[in-house]
């Protein structure tokens, strides 16, 4: 098993409620998901900030740092400039790899609306913020179908469902 280690910023009351373990549930996500890129390749350990709030934050980030004036699911701010895809393209990364920003009210609120279980769901957002924070990205569709893949793999070896077949 790979060295993770993870901060968590729980300014929202709700998360402290949940009825899973979400920090277990965070590690084994972020463990399938690195496992499944050539990241250990290159450093022994990783290491990122998870940020557990709502949706008046998010919409606060997403409008600073991405233009976008509405709340979102989940945010990913990499500490390096990788690129997945290019060879030997972990090989400047340091084992600090970013940070992760969740809404607890927009996840809940999509799972209920696409009939997922909110812990699904959340390891779906987990698995997807961890691939951007090591050069995964979805703007081309080439690359989207390679990174929605690779999210697919990591959750079925978490024993959730592909999250693309509604």
């Amino acid at each position: 098993m790979s060295n993770i280690k993870i901060n968590y910023v729980i300014p929202v009351a709700f998360w402290k409620k949940e009825q899973f373990d979400f920090k277990d549930l965070t590690l084994k996500a972020a463990i399938f998901a690195l496992n499944l890129t050539k990241v250990f390749s290159y450093i022994n350990e990783a290491e990122f900030t998870i940020n557990l709030s709502d949706d008046s934050e998010l919409r606060s980030l997403n409008k600073e740092f991405m233009g976008k004036d509405y709340p979102t699911n989940v945010l990913s701010f990499p500490a390096n400039e990788v690129n997945a895809l290019q060879p030997d393209g972990y090989s400047l990364l340091e084992s600090y790899i970013g940070d992760i920003a969740i809404s607890f009210s927009r996840i809940k609120e999509e799972a209920s609306e696409q009939g997922k279980e909110f812990k699904n769901h959340y390891a779906h957002m987990v698995v997807h913020a961890i691939l951007h924070l090591v050069g995964y990205d979805h703007q081309i569709e080439s690359e989207a179908n390679l990174m929605e893949s690779l999210e697919i793999q990591a959750l079925k070896a978490l024993g959730i469902d592909n999250p693309y077949e509604i």
